[in-house]
């Protein structure tokens, strides 16, 4: 099973950190990411892995194609991926501005809100 084999990798390195990108890759074939049920049942166990070994869990997910709609309702899947999160990074590019990225944080319980940065992505690397 998928969560025994994070648990194991998260015990072995003593991991700080565990990134699931995309998380349709950490789901696989078996789960309905667009069921509520089954998209709450999986983040609570992410949440009992990051709680029981203090490992913070990063999901990354793409936005669908509902342009207009509001970012969390734009997310791949349940919104309970965005309703579980304590916070949410939109990244996105800045129109007319090739390279250029920005980090905007949508969704913050913990703290305020952090401020938007921008980012290049260019021949040259990450700047």
């Amino acid at each position: 099973m998928i969560d025994e084999r994070l648990e194991e990798a998260v015990i072995r390195t003593k991991a700080k950190l565990l990134i699931l990108d995309p998380i349709q890759a950490y789901l696989g074939g078996g789960m309905d990411m667009n069921r509520a049920n089954e998209a709450r049942d999986m983040t609570k166990k992410l949440a009992a892995l990051a709680e029981k070994y203090q490992c913070a869990i990063v999901l990354v997910g793409h936005m669908n194609k509902a342009a207009g709609n509001k970012a969390a309702y734009r997310g791949m899947g349940s919104i309970d991926f965005f309703t579980v999160a304590r916070s949410v990074l939109l990244v996105g590019r800045v129109e007319g501005e090739a390279n250029i990225r920005t980090v905007v944080q949508i969704k913050n319980n913990l703290a305020a809100f952090g401020h938007p940065k921008a980012f290049e992505l260019s021949e040259d690397g990450f700047r």
